[in-house]
C-alpha cells in the first residue's frame, strides 16, 4: 500500500508546513491588503456571473418545456380521453370458397 513519505510524521518542521505556497495561502498579510475597490469589482463580477447562469437555466429550462409540449401534442398525449377519436375496429370474415 502506498505510504507517504513523510510516514505520518507530522511534525511542526514538516516539508508540507514550510511549502511557499501554503504560506501564501495562509498569510494574514494577503487578506488585509485587498483593496475595497478590488472587492467591490470582485462583488459585481459574482453578481453577473449568478444573474447569467440563472437567464441560462430559466432560458433553457423554457425551450424543453416548449419541445416538450409540441412531442406530447404531436404524439396526442395532451386529448382528454373523450376527445380520443376510437377507431373502428376490423372484424374479418372468413369466406370459404366451394361450400
Amino acid at each position: 500500500m502506498y505510504q507517504s513519505p513523510n510516514d505520518f510524521d507530522f511534525e511542526a518542521n514538516d516539508d508540507l508546513n514550510n511549502d511557499s505556497s501554503n504560506q501564501e495561502l495562509t498569510d494574514e498579510n494577503n487578506f488585509n491588503n485587498l483593496s475595497t475597490k478590488s472587492l467591490v469589482q470582485r462583488k459585481k463580477q459574482l453578481e453577473k456571473l449568478f444573474i447569467y447562469l440563472i437567464g441560462f437555466g430559466v432560458g433553457l429550462g423554457l425551450v424543453l418545456a416548449l419541445l416538450l409540449m409540441i412531442v406530447l401534442n404531436r404524439f396526442g398525449l395532451t386529448k382528454k380521453p373523450y376527445e380520443i377519436e376510437s377507431q373502428p375496429q376490423q372484424t374479418e370474415t372468413l369466406e370459404l370458397d366451394g361450400v
